[in-house]
């Protein structure tokens, strides 16, 4: 163990990226190795099955499979901790943010996070929640900036929404004999 500490217990990481600029600012090479440093020198151990990830929008993260895993293992109680590069990495919804620190509360499993602080209490909540809503606003902007951006593409520009050509091919079916 770095550090030579006390064990604290076993340890899960989660890294997300939902955004191919995210791959290069923050990869999931880049969130693992800080994640796990973090840990480590905190006194846990990661067993390589508890790194666990997805490319997943941050407004659909209950939907996640590899998400659930994240869950399941806290509900189970096998791990005491979760690190995380950033908290705004757990979800972009405040109700989904806040039943997982509460899940995780709940269930005395402690989050770590390499680059924003994770408050306790109902203090730590309400910042939660509100950077968390913040957050949210931003991804529906842009969202809503991209899909304004294909309308417009279209409608002002009469340009076809997508830049190559679209080629359709007709499948026939064997029929049975």
């Amino acid at each position: 163990m770095v550090g030579g500490g006390e064990m604290k217990g076993v340890a899960a990481i989660w890294w997300r990226v939902s955004t191919a600029d995210q791959l290069d600012r923050v990869s999931p090479e880049t969130q693992i190795q800080e994640a796990k440093q973090m840990l480590e020198e905190n006194g846990y151990v990661v067993p390589d099955e508890f790194i666990l990830g997805a490319d997943w929008s941050s407004l659909a993260i209950l939907d996640c499979p590899q998400m659930s895993r994240l869950l399941d293992l806290v509900r189970q109680k096998r791990i005491q901790a979760i690190g995380v590069y950033h908290t705004d990495r757990l979800s972009g919804r405040p109700a989904h943010k806040i039943y997982i620190l509460d899940l995780c509360a709940a269930n005395e499993v402690r989050i770590l996070s390499k680059h924003s602080p994770v408050l306790a209490g109902p203090e730590g909540e309400l910042v939660e929640y509100i950077h968390t809503w913040a957050k949210e606003i931003q991804v529906l902007r842009a969202q809503q900036a991209s899909k304004d951006g294909l309308r417009d593409r279209v409608l002002i520009k009469r340009l076809p929404v997508c830049s190559r050509a679209v080629s359709y091919t007709h499948l026939t079916l064997p029929t049975k004999a």
